[in-house]
């Protein structure tokens, strides 16, 4: 399937399962409202996702593993425990959000504000764990 760039005023979106999926320009909170406990999301499988965004989220022991984002943004969100294993995260920001043991081992792209972010027991792999530290401005020989 691919979805582009839908809009909702007056429609939520619950427990979706998305499975060889191009998924572009989505704006995820549009799909819940305000104060709800469910997830517009419950699985993803293999999906390319570009443009993206998912603000104030619940995605606690979600897993990305496999798919691939490209320019998208978590801001907010609840990562906690999230696997994102084998994921492209192309210039994909992650801000403000709880990503505390998350697992980001052979995943790459992702662009992580330490200073904002949550990230005791989060787990990376080297190399691209040094892209981190780009943030503090500091020498590494």
């Amino acid at each position: 399937c691919t979805v582009i760039s839908p809009r909702s005023k007056y429609s939520e979106m619950r427990h979706s399962e998305f499975t060889n999926c191009n998924l572009i320009g989505i704006h995820w909170a549009e799909f819940f409202p305000v104060g709800q406990i469910f997830e517009p999301i419950r699985r993803m499988n293999n999906c390319y996702l570009k443009y993206n965004t998912f603000i104030h989220m619940n995605f606690r022991k979600f897993d990305f593993s496999k798919n691939q984002m490209e320019n998208s943004m978590f801001e907010e969100c609840n990562l906690m425990e999230c696997k994102f294993r084998n994921c492209r995260l192309t210039a994909t920001q992650i801000l403000k959000c709880d990503i505390r043991k998350a697992d980001f081992r052979d995943a790459g792209g992702y662009q992580i504000d330490i200073t904002t972010n949550q990230l005791k027991g989060a787990k990376f792999s080297f190399p691209e764990v040094i892209n981190l530290l780009s943030q503090l401005e500091i020498t590494i020989d």
